[in-house]
C-alpha cells in the first residue's frame, strides 16, 4: 500500500502539460456520498483514499485524443446499425391485379393472341367491358388498361401442390417443365348457344395443345335446367377430338380429359383422366339431375384441382378447367376469392360456358298453378353482375307482375366472371334469349364496380349515393307481396277458401307502405343525383324510381276497389251474383290516387327509355310501360251455388311449393 501511494505523485509529474484544475472533476449525484446534494468531487483532494481513479476520469485520459464530434459520429453510427437489423413482418395485399405472365426468365416474353371469332360470335376483351369500372376502382386494376389483349408485366412464382398444409401432400416441381406459360386477362364472349361455346372452347384447346401437353377437367352442374346443355357436350366430346385431329394435333399423347359433376358436394364422375371420349360420353348421360338448390360451384372446382391439379403430376401439363352452370354458385361468399388464388397458385386457367345475369334479380322465380290450385314456384339463381346488389325490381316478388318476362344484361355474373379473368380463361355467353335492343356496345358505359368485395366496399364508402342505392336494394328485396286474393262473398254467410277481405287489404296495405318507405329513400338521395356522373348508378336510381312508383299505382288501385266493395250498401249489379271478382283491366275503377300515379309512373319509365337507349333499363322500362294500363282492377261479379246448411269452415291456400332448376 505504502509504494502505491508513493509511486502516484510521479504519474502526474510525468504529464506537466495537462491542465491540471480540471482534471478529475465529475459532477456525483447523493446516492454516490450516500447523501447530500449534487456537487463536484476532485480525485486528488481526497485525502486518505490516494489519487482515485474514477471510470470517467480512466476513459478521459485514454480518450483525450477524440473530440466529441468524433464520439456523437460513432453512436450514430451504432444507432443507424441498429435500426437496419430492425424488419417489419407485415405484409401489405393490395387490391387484386391481373397478371399478365410467368416466367423463369423475365426477358423472354412469350407474347398471346387469341384469333378472330366468326361473325356470328361477338367477343368482348378485358380492356373493352371493364374499361369504365376501373376508372371507379383506384388501383384495383393497376396495368389492366392497355389496348393489347396481353398485359406485359411477368411474374415469377413456383407451382405448389393441392393446398394441403401438410409438407407431405405437397408436391413442387420445376417450372422448367412447362413450356413457359403465359398468364393472360381473361376474356367474355357472346357465342352462339351451347354449340357455338363448344366452338371456342375448342379452338381454346387446340391452341394449348399446341404449346404443349393439356388436360381438360369438366365441371358440370347437375341441376335439372342444366340437363340440355350436359347432353349436348357429351355427344360433342367425340367431336372435340375428331377436329384436332383434322388439325393435325398430337391428340393420343398430348390431351387427356377428366368429368366431374356437383351439386352441394362434387363429384369425379371419372377417378382417372381418360384419352376415351365415347367412355366419357356414356358417364356424362348417365348422370341423374338433382334439385337440392344448392350448387357449390367454387368448392367443385377446388376439388377438382386437388384431384387433376398439375400438382398431382411429375411432369404437368397445362390444365383447363370448364365449368357448365347457369348459377352463380351458393358458396360464392366463402369461396370465391380463395378458389381463384388456387388457381392462380397453379397457373389453372377457367372457362365456363353460363348464361346471362338479368336485370335486378338475382333469384329469377316462375310461378304457375296445378289444377287443385297449388302454387309452384320454379327457381333459379343467375346470380348480380355486381359484388353487391345495386338495383333490385321491385316488381321481382310482386304477384302484380308475376307474368313479366325477365330482362338479360348480357353480362356474366359477378364470381364467375371474376375467375375467368383472373384466371387467364374465358366466360362464354351460351344465352340465345338476349334481346337484340341490348347493344354490347352501349352496356360498356355502364359496367359495375370490378373487383373483389372488400376492394368495391370501399370504394362505396367514398361514394355516397351509389352506397344509398345498395341500402335500398336490399331494402327492396325483402318486400315480397304473394298472390292477392281476387274472390270474395257478397254476403258473410257465405264462406270461401283463401283470404277474407280485411286480410287481403292488410296484406296489400303493408306491401304499399313498404313502398313507401323506398320512395322517401330514394328521394332523400335525389338532391346528390345531379352530382353522379356514373352512368350506371344514374340508370339504377331513375328506373327504381319509376318502377317503384308503378308498383305503388297498382296496389292503390287494388286496395281501391277493396274500398269500393267493402262499402255496406255495395251490391252487385246483378242482384242475383253472390261473388265479387276483381280483374285486370284498362278500365281501371281503383280511384284518383291510383290513376295520378300511373300517369307519373308512365312519365318516368318514358324518360328512362329516352335517357337510356340500347341498355337493359331501357328495355325493363318499355316492358313495364306497355302493360302498365293493363293492371288495372274492374269489380266483377258471379253466382254460385249454395248447398243450405251449415258451412263448412273456410280452409286456408296451401302454401306454394318451391322447385329448384
Amino acid at each position: 500500500m505504502t509504494d502505491a501511494r508513493a509511486s502516484s505523485p510521479s504519474r502526474g509529474d510525468r504529464q506537466p502539460s495537462r491542465p491540471q484544475p480540471s482534471r478529475g472533476t465529475f459532477p456525483v449525484g447523493a446516492s454516490s456520498l450516500g447523501g447530500g446534494s449534487t456537487g463536484s468531487l476532485r480525485a486528488d483532494a481526497m485525502v486518505g483514499f490516494g489519487p482515485l481513479e474514477l471510470p470517467g476520469e480512466t476513459f478521459a485520459r485514454k480518450s483525450g485524443r477524440y473530440s466529441a464530434w468524433f464520439l456523437s459520429l460513432l453512436m450514430h453510427l451504432a444507432l443507424v446499425v441498429v435500426l437496419s437489423l430492425i424488419t417489419f413482418s407485415e405484409v401489405i395485399r393490395l387490391p387484386f391485379v391481373i397478371e399478365s405472365g410467368i416466367s423463369s426468365e423475365p426477358e423472354a416474353l412469350v407474347s398471346y393472341s387469341i384469333s378472330a371469332p366468326s361473325e356470328k360470335v361477338e367477343t368482348t376483351t378485358t380492356e373493352q367491358s371493364m374499361a369504365a369500372a376501373v376508372t371507379q376502382v383506384s388501383g384495383a386494376l393497376a396495368g389492366a388498361t392497355s389496348s393489347s389483349n396481353t398485359l406485359t408485366e411477368q411474374i415469377s412464382r413456383e407451382f405448389s401442390g393441392p393446398g394441403s398444409s401438410s409438407s407431405e401432400q405437397v408436391m413442387a416441381f420445376d417450372l422448367s417443365e412447362l413450356s413457359r406459360p403465359v398468364r393472360v386477362a381473361g376474356t367474355m364472349t357472346r357465342a352462339n348457344g351451347i354449340e357455338g361455346a363448344i366452338d371456342l372452347l375448342t379452338e381454346e384447346i387446340a391452341k394449348s395443345v399446341q404449346e404443349g401437353p393439356t388436360r381438360v377437367v369438366w365441371i358440370l352442374d347437375v341441376s335439372p335446367s342444366m340437363s340440355e346443355y350436359r347432353r349436348a357436350i357429351a355427344d360433342r366430346l367425340e367431336t372435340i377430338y375428331s377436329q384436332l385431329r383434322a388439325m393435325n394435333l398430337p391428340v393420343d399423347r398430348s390431351l387427356d380429359t377428366a368429368v366431374m359433376a356437383f351439386d352441394e358436394r362434387p363429384h369425379a364422375l371419372s377417378p382417372t383422366v381418360s384419352q376415351k371420349p365415347s367412355a366419357l360420353r356414356d358417364l356424362i348421360h348417365r348422370l341423374p339431375s338433382t334439385e337440392s338448390g344448392i350448387e357449390n360451384t367454387y368448392l367443385a372446382v377446388m376439388n377438382a384441382r386437388n384431384r387433376f391439379g398439375p400438382a398431382k403430376e411429375k411432369i404437368p401439363r397445362r390444365t383447363m378447367f370448364v365449368v357448365v352452370t347457369d348459377e352463380e354458385g351458393s358458396d360464392l361468399f366463402k369461396s370465391l376469392d380463395h378458389c381463384i388464388e388456387l388457381m392462380q397458385q397453379d397457373h389453372i386457367r377457367c372457362f365456363v360456358i353460363g348464361k346471362s345475369t338479368v336485370l335486378g334479380r338475382p333469384v329469377i322465380e316462375s310461378h304457375r298453378f296445378g289444377p287443385s290450385g297449388q302454387q309452384y314456384i320454379s327457381v333459379v339463381e343467375p346470380g348480380l353482375e355486381s359484388a353487391f346488389l345495386e338495383f333490385m325490381d321491385p316488381a321481382s316478388h310482386s304477384s302484380f307482375s308475376y307474368g313479366l318476362a325477365p330482362v338479360l344484361t348480357g353480362e356474366a355474373p359477378y364470381g364467375l366472371k371474376r375467375l375467368c379473368l383472373e384466371t387467364g380463361g374465358m366466360f362464354l355467353m351460351s344465352s340465345t334469349d338476349i334481346d337484340p335492343s341490348v347493344d354490347s356496345n352501349t352496356i360498356r358505359e355502364f359496367q359495375p364496380l370490378y373487383g373483389d368485395r372488400p376492394t368495391v366496399r370501399r370504394s362505396l364508402q367514398f361514394d355516397p349515393f351509389r352506397s344509398g342505392l345498395v341500402s335500398i336494394a336490399e331494402s327492396n328485396g325483402k318486400v315480397e307481396l304473394g298472390v292477392v286474393q281476387v274472390r270474395f262473398s257478397v254476403n258473410s254467410n257465405l264462406i270461401l277458401e283463401g283470404m277474407t277481405l280485411p286480410e287481403a287489404r292488410s296484406q296489400v296495405a303493408a306491401f304499399d307502405n313498404a313502398l313507401v318507405r323506398n320512395l322517401k329513400a330514394l328521394q332523400a338521395l335525389a338532391p346528390q343525383r345531379t352530382r353522379v356522373r356514373d352512368r350506371r348508378s344514374l340508370a339504377n336510381f331513375d328506373l327504381c324510381v319509376a318502377l317503384t312508383v308503378a308498383q305503388r299505382s297498382y296496389s292503390q288501385s287494388y286496395l281501391g276497389v277493396l274500398n269500393r266493395i267493402s262499402q255496406p250498401n255495395a251490391r252487385p249489379k246483378d242482384p242475383g251474383h253472390n261473388i265479387w271478382l276483381l280483374v285486370n283491366s284498362i278500365e281501371d275503377e281503383g280511384g284518383p290516387v291510383a290513376a295520378q300515379l300511373r300517369e307519373q309512373a308512365r312519365d318516368m319509365l318514358a324518360a328512362v327509355i329516352e335517357s337510356y337507349p340500347g341498355t337493359p333499363w331501357a328495355l325493363r322500362a318499355r316492358n313495364e310501360m306497355d302493360g302498365i294500363y293493363a293492371k288495372g282492377w274492374q269489380i266483377s261479379s258471379y253466382k254460385v251455388p249454395v248447398s243450405p246448411g251449415v258451412p263448412p269452415p273456410r280452409t286456408p291456400s296451401p302454401p306454394p311449393i318451391r322447385q329448384n332448376l
